[in-house]
């Protein structure tokens, strides 16, 4: 799907666009179907049951006779309005609003609407996905443990307050550090629930801090939750840990000392 305002008069017009398009697809060994409209609807129902171009102004007779389902809608609305006769696009076009959306849901109308251009729907690109990672660059090496786990304290309240901005926990962190000699090591933890305490996570990656070999010193470090998982928001201050959550503690200690390939647990 691309927007392609302003583009066409450089290719001589739609139709030439089009053509243009098509010839480059079939050159690539791609047999395709296209279409041009108005609407981002519209050219989604028009490539999908036919071709062409619907011009400016004409939305209602260039979809008039394409089938109900070229509005993106679910199969059990499609079948119910097929039930009473309705069709075809050109079939809807005529009825009040509020009665299709009493019987049929407003997700019917609001497909119609977009796809005639009554409700916006832009074309743009999806959002990125927020990425979970924190760095930082130190002014002198470090090559102590407890330097480094200071470093990673403050790493993980960074991550985690990234974590908690998007409800999202980790599964898995890993912490990347670097040496003088620009040799990296690599410490990486999973664990056994979606979480964001840092005092929790930090634990975990003790004995993998201690095992490090630091080399002429570390002078930049990096930390990464490349797979993370919804978390809704949790109750905090109070006493004690609840039996789930300790759990979850154990099975993690335990599947990174040993692999979690080792540890097994009934759900």
């Amino acid at each position: 799907m691309a927007d392609i305002s302003g583009v066409p008069h450089l290719f001589g017009g739609e139709v030439y666009l089009r053509d243009d398009l098509q010839a480059r697809l079939e050159r690539a060994g791609l047999a395709a179907t296209s279409a041009i409209a108005g609407t981002r609807g519209a050219a989604h129902a028009l490539a999908r049951h036919g071709d062409g171009i619907i011009h400016d102004g004409r939305l209602e007779q260039g979809l008039g006779g394409l089938p109900i389902t070229a509005l993106r809608i679910d199969h059990d609305t499609a079948a119910g309005l097929a039930r009473v006769g309705l069709t075809r696009i050109r079939d809807l076009l005529p009825l009040p609003r509020a009665p299709l959306s009493r019987r049929f849901g407003q997700g019917l109308v609001m497909r119609l609407d977009q796809t005639l251009g009554q409700h916006a729907e832009p074309v743009a690109a999806e959002p990125d996905s927020p990425h979970f990672g924190v760095r930082m660059t130190l002014p002198d090496p470090i090559g102590l443990q407890s330097d480094v786990m200071a470093g990673l304290e403050r790493l993980l309240d960074r991550l985690c307050a990234k974590l908690a901005a998007t409800r999202m926990g980790a599964r898995r962190v890993w912490l990347e550090l670097r040496r003088v000699d620009r040799g990296v090591v690599l410490v990486e933890i999973g664990l056994a629930r979606p979480m964001r305490d840092p005092a929790r996570i930090a634990a975990l990656f003790a004995k993998g801090v201690d095992d490090i070999d630091a080399g002429f010193g570390i002078d930049a470090m990096r930390l990464t939750a490349p797979v993370v998982e919804p978390l809704a928001p949790e109750q905090i201050g109070g006493t004690g840990v609840r039996t789930e959550d300790a759990l979850a503690d154990l099975l993690s200690s335990l599947g990174n000392r040993s692999g979690f390939d080792r540890v097994l647990r009934l759900l």
